[in-house]
């Protein structure tokens, strides 16, 4: 049956992800050696099986890294989370290796610690956004909120206040880190605030409690007004 009242919305989890994956140069050239440093220990049994035993004679909480997916959302920040976590020890394990190199930078070690903190809240805000009782407005108010906290967690990095950034308030990131984490910041914000413009523009009636149900169809999310 045709519904006169049904309105189309892209996918809102998936247009998160596309946002979250544009990084600038710097950052995304660091994240490309950090997936390369975990698919060289976890892509050779003989590798990861040294590894492993190496993170026992260090006393690790953990005894493997986590692999990298595209097409898993929530794999990257998962996987720094777990890099960030055994990096010195990675570092021990691969000293005389090439590939390992540049995590002996103090830059880079904040760098990946920031990008360990903004993938963890992204992921937070992803799973946020899934369940079968999200309704449309559920989403829009968590978008939104996000994108405001954005601006707030930018003006605080400007102010070298990293409370909110539990990996990077460990390390003492330069001024030159610190402003390329706050253009991160900054163009994330831009960006969900683009991509979501549509989202911005809906109007819910104040009376609408669960205004809307959820069916996925190629990407898009078709929401149907429920009527009494």
């Amino acid at each position: 049956m045709i519904n006169p009242d049904k309105m189309t919305v892209h996918c809102i989890i998936h247009r998160e992800s596309l946002a979250a994956a544009r990084l600038s140069p710097t950052l995304d050239e660091l994240m490309k050696k950090v997936i390369k440093v975990v698919n060289l220990i976890t892509a050779h049994r003989k590798t990861e099986t040294l590894f492993k035993e190496f993170c026992k004679d260090m006393n690790e909480n953990y005894m493997r890294l986590l692999l990298h997916t595209h097409v898993r959302w929530l794999s990257k920040g998962n996987c720094l989370e777990r890099f960030i976590a055994l990096h010195d020890t990675l570092l021990d394990f691969g000293r005389d290796r090439e590939d390992f190199q540049f995590m002996k930078s103090i830059e880079a070690k904040a760098m990946i610690s920031y990008l360990a903190d903004i993938f963890g809240k992204l992921n937070a805000l992803n799973k946020e956004l899934q369940g079968e009782q999200k309704t449309l407005m559920d989403c829009k108010t968590k978008m939104f909120g996000f994108i405001s906290k954005l601006g707030f967690l930018k003006a605080h990095v400007l102010r070298n206040n990293l409370s909110h950034f539990p990996h990077l308030s460990k390390c003492v990131p330069s001024q030159n880190v610190l402003q390329i984490i706050s253009e991160n910041l900054s163009n994330l914000h831009d960006d969900l605030s683009d991509r979501f413009f549509d989202l911005k523009q809906i109007n819910f009636p104040s009376w609408v409690a669960q205004p809307f149900l959820f069916t996925w169809e190629n990407n898009d999310c078709l929401a149907k007004m429920e009527s009494d």
